[in-house]
């Protein structure tokens, strides 16, 4: 079933992306709506499931870890794809991993203390991959600003 917002229904969503630890107040000042409004708002998202959890967002820099982004390009499938993709899900240091369409086949991104960690961290990957590895490029992210899913 379909559930119907509206525009201050989608300006919660947003508030709660960029500051999950938002106040009942500060809410009701963003979406022009008395705190009670809000509040029944909010509680009504919830209970329709637009929001399941409301998360933090960590700033691993301030932990002393650099984010890395990888694209990964390799040709697995199978019974080695869903080993790869397990490894990948398991692996403590990927915080985020998909798969993609286009040049690469994964982005998945790494937290690392530094680059020597990273290549101790991609080692196992292209040896997990053998033959099926093509490539990787990287992007290092010395500060992540916001992370904001589209709403």
């Amino acid at each position: 079933m379909e559930v119907k917002i509206d525009k201050r229904d989608r300006k919660i969503l947003t508030m709660l992306a960029e500051k999950p630890r938002a106040t009942y107040t500060e809410l009701a000042e963003f979406i022009g709506l008395s705190k009670n409004a809000t509040k029944t708002r909010l509680d009504r998202l919830f209970t329709i499931g637009a929001i399941e959890k409301i998360l933090p967002t960590i700033n691993y820099t301030k932990l002393g870890y650099y984010s890395y982004d990888v694209f990964l390009k390799c040709a697995i499938s199978g019974d080695k794809k869903k080993k790869f993709e397990r490894y990948l899900r398991e692996h403590d240091n990927i915080i985020w991993a998909c798969s993609v369409f286009g040049s690469y086949t994964y982005y998945f991104e790494i937290i690392c203390k530094n680059a020597f960690e990273f290549d101790n961290m991609m080692s196992p990957i292209v040896t997990l991959l053998g033959d099926s590895f093509r490539e990787y490029k990287t992007v290092l992210c010395t500060e992540r600003i916001k992370i904001r899913p589209l709403v």
